[in-house]
């Protein structure tokens, strides 16, 4: 267990113990509200729920177990600044570092955590993947179950953090948590903005929107903190437009493009990708003292991870750590969990897991795969109950760059899974359905990709990535696609 079970403050029952304060949370599936008798039998001391909720029958509730009633205005907030509270505000006894976007999180949080533990730093990761804690070389983990954790959640994970000597602490965070207040009151020493695609619209009516709730990161930045933004996206010029406006921050921007400072707290570095595979690139910077640069991670091919390692490269150096020390650092980093994870299957082929579930993510993994082969063998779904809309722009990024595509299984969950395939092969060309294969079971839909593979061959398993569960119904499995491929 890397954190304690019971927590002083939570919205969820199962961590209340005696004393605790419960925060009735009106979620998407559930009102907290109809889980404080729950809470009060498990020990709760102070019930905390917003004004809509006030009922004369929760004060009658709380006063005849001598609980305390709060009523607040906004209880995700509430819940945020209370439990920071009672840990001890453990966010200003670490440097934190915060990366948003909707490509590239991952990877660059992976990258700055292996840079700073490889320079002797104590270091906590929060993640899509894992939350971690390193400390006196000690490696402590657990997987997540959200991209940036509940506050109550990542509140403990950050006083676990104090407690055991940890420095640094990188936060991948996502705009969900900005949206839901999850990391409400945390001030950041560097925030990194990576780009935005069209994602989430399930969540969000408009790219507007979801960009508001990204940028929104920007405003907890500690005064005299760093703001780093990748300006060869369209929304990270935007995104620079805002953040110029903000006082007491520095601003570093990087891209393939040059880019006129604007003002004496800007900085632009400019970079080259000499090589894709693997990784080389070669940093331009006008940041006194850093003359140019030539840096390479092993581990890593294609353009989209020019742009996290560049990234990741300037955070880390803005945290102390020397140019040499981070070269260092990347010559030992040997990749990231279902993040253009490779395996040599043994005919030679070559299979790749990727977390790439939208056409951007899609378009960027194949355009550097379709370089190193002649035969590409792309295998991929979308989730059900998720936006449809991402599904045909899947399918037409797929046809771009595949001699096969596989089309199957995504965590089909309520959704027809056969409605889910024909959703997707709607957005492939009708002159490219030739090269389609429709096998609904991934597992099934990975052995015949295995099949098809030549010596010279890259299957492209897309979609779940890191993942290790397979949604349909109700019903969860254990399922895993670089288990699958590693038995080929």
């Amino acid at each position: 267990m890397l954190i304690p079970k019971i927590y002083p403050v939570t919205s969820h029952t199962d961590h209340i113990g005696q004393g605790s304060t419960f925060v009735a949370i009106n979620g998407f599936k559930n009102d907290g509200v109809q889980f404080i008798s729950e809470a009060i039998n498990r020990g709760a001391a102070t019930v905390i729920i917003e004004q809509t909720a006030h009922s004369p029958e929760l004060e009658q509730l709380c006063t005849a177990h001598n609980v305390k009633l709060d009523v607040v205005s906004n209880a995700r907030q509430e819940l945020a600044v209370r439990a920071a509270h009672a840990l001890g505000n453990p966010t200003i006894k670490l440097k934190l570092i915060g990366v948003t976007g909707t490509k590239g999180k991952t990877t660059t949080t992976y990258l700055v955590e292996h840079i700073l533990r490889h320079a002797g730093l104590n270091t906590g990761l929060v993640g899509s993947i894992k939350n971690r804690i390193t400390a006196d070389s000690v490696v402590k983990e657990v997987l997540a179950t959200h991209t940036t954790p509940g506050s109550d959640e990542l509140q403990m994970f950050l006083a676990q953090c104090v407690d055991e000597n940890v420095t640094h602490t990188i936060i991948e965070t996502s705009a969900h948590a900005l949206n839901l207040h999850r990391v409400h009151g945390i001030e950041f020493n560097v925030v990194g903005f990576t780009n935005l695609y069209h994602d989430h619209m399930d969540f969000y009516d408009s790219m507007e929107h979801y960009f508001t709730d990204k940028i929104k990161l920007f405003s907890q930045v500690k005064p005299g903190g760093t703001i780093v933004i990748n300006t060869d996206n369209e929304w990270g010029l935007k995104a620079f437009d805002h953040a110029v406006q903000l006082p007491n921050v520095t601003i570093i921007t990087f891209a393939q493009q040059p880019i006129t400072p604007h003002t004496n707290n800007h900085r632009h570095i400019q970079f080259s990708i000499a090589e894709q595979i693997p990784l080389r690139i070669t940093l331009e910077p006008d940041a006194p003292g850093v003359s140019k640069k030539d840096i390479n991670c092993p581990a890593l091919i294609g353009e989209f991870n020019g742009y996290n390692l560049v990234m990741a490269w300037i955070i880390a150096f803005k945290m102390g750590i020397s140019p040499e020390a981070i070269q260092q650092a990347l010559n030992t980093f040997s990749g990231v969990p279902g993040r253009m994870q490779l395996h040599r299957l043994k005919n030679g082929a070559l299979g790749i897991v990727d977390y790439a579930h939208n056409a951007a993510s899609v378009d960027a993994v194949l355009k550097p795969l379709r370089a190193m082969t002649n035969h590409l063998v792309v295998l991929f779904g979308c989730g059900g109950d998720k936006d449809p809309s991402r599904r045909p722009a899947m399918g037409a990024a797929a046809a771009l760059y595949a001699d096969h595509i596989i089309l199957t299984d995504d965590n089909p969950r309520s959704e027809d899974r056969m409605k889910i395939i024909n959703d997707i092969l709607a957005g492939i060309p009708a002159t490219r359905h030739n090269i389609v294969i429709c096998q609904p079971g991934r597992r099934e839909a990975i052995e015949r990709a295995a099949q098809l593979a030549q010596p010279n061959s890259i299957i492209a398993l897309l979609g779940k990535g890191h993942e290790n569960y397979y949604i349909v119904g109700d019903s969860i499995f254990h399922f895993d696609d670089y288990e699958e491929i590693k038995k080929f």
